[in-house]
């Protein structure tokens, strides 16, 4: 079934024309409107007209609410103009309009979303279980699997990396995605695809700059690596300090060398702690907890 979608007229009967026209060239006889049909500076009751004597499958769109039910001091300026030149048949028309409408079994006609008229986010499973099932679908099957694949992966090594290291290592990866996604995007509209797909270089992307810059000095700041001019970082804590106890708790580095280089095991780490503490020495020394076989 083909079908050819008019959506957001505006009053623009020359437009409307021109596109009728080239529905007829191309043999296509089912036409249906979703809407937002005469709102705007041009011939809004000639455009009623015209689609009227048609009689096509309509429905109505926010517009039209708005013609319906506002007073003309809270209208804006295309619906004011519209409401202007309507006539009360051409009102009958437009109050008669559906809000959404199903042409067939599996084609709903909406001008937002399922119960708004203004957009939204409508998801429904059953919809996309048949999308799946559908014999012309394997790429996106593929793509969907290929999706749940890479996320799983993803979210496991994020967990490998907090057992094996810290959570504070992940944290840090965390904010690297964001950089890698736009990048990514940035390469596939200007390298891969000549513009076909991915993200162009606007205005807003400049805030988008200052956003990572944000993102990634506050990394930095907070591992260290740049230091605020007027706070105190006690460089003497900081050295000894350097790696974590839970980092060389974890088992990736639980073989690791201590700052003597003997290899020492969590939990003579952990006892050789608990006696400093209680002989009253300080525990931040690091040196302190080599523990020989």
């Amino acid at each position: 079934m083909t079908i050819a979608i008019l959506s957001d007229i505006h009053g623009n009967i020359a437009a409307l024309d021109a596109v009728l026209a080239d529905i007829a060239a191309r043999g296509v006889t089912r036409i249906v409107n979703l809407g937002d049909i005469l709102s705007g500076p041009l011939f809004p009751g000639e455009t009623a007209d015209r689609l009227m004597a048609m009689n096509l499958p309509t429905i109505a769109g926010n517009h039209e609410r708005q013609l319906l039910t506002l007073a003309p001091d809270r209208m804006g300026p295309s619906d004011r103009y519209a409401a202007s030149r309507l006539t009360a048949r051409h009102r009958d028309w437009i109050a008669a309009l559906p809000a959404q409408h199903w042409l067939a079994p599996d084609v709903l006609m909406v001008h937002g979303a399922p119960g708004s008229d203004l957009g939204g986010c409508y998801e429904d499973l059953d919809d996309t279980l048949a999308m799946f099932a559908h014999a012309s679908n394997a790429s996106l099957r593929g793509v969907a699997f290929g999706y749940m694949l890479c996320i799983t992966g993803y979210n496991v090594a994020a967990i490998f990396i907090t057992f094996l290291l810290e959570a504070v290592w992940r944290s840090i990866l965390e904010n690297f995605r964001p950089v890698a996604v736009w990048g990514t995007d940035l390469a596939l509209f200007y390298v891969f695809t000549a513009g076909g797909f991915g993200e162009a270089w606007t205005v807003w992307s400049w805030l988008e700059l200052a956003g990572m810059i944000v993102l990634l000095l506050g990394t930095a700041v907070y591992n260290g690596s740049v230091h605020v001019p007027g706070l105190d970082y006690f460089p003497e804590l900081q050295r000894q300090y350097s790696i974590s106890d839970s980092v060389l708790g974890s088992p990736l580095i639980a073989g690791a060398l201590s700052p003597t280089g003997t290899a020492v095991a969590p939990e003579k780490r952990a006892a050789e702690r608990q006696r400093l503490i209680q002989a009253g020495e300080p525990t931040y020394n690091t040196a302190k907890f080599s523990v020989q076989e």
